[in-house]
């Protein structure tokens, strides 16, 4: 998943307006560069990611704050 949209994201099932969606290859470069990043689960929910191996495993979306 190279790009990914907003609507890719609600369509996921995740639908809060201010998190930005992320590619995997995305969230590990912003995670690398100390940004916080957010795995994404289709119920609506988020988790913080604290390691870059939670990156690497997740099979789902991730995301970043718009803030």
């Amino acid at each position: 998943m190279a790009d990914v949209t907003q609507q890719d994201m609600y369509d996921y099932g995740y639908t809060w307006e201010g998190m930005i969606p992320l590619s995997k290859e995305r969230a590990l470069q912003l995670f690398e560069q100390d940004n916080e990043i957010f795995r994404l689960y289709e119920d609506g929910t988020e988790g913080l990611v604290v390691a870059r191996e939670e990156i690497e495993k997740f099979e789902g979306m991730f995301g970043m704050e718009s803030v």
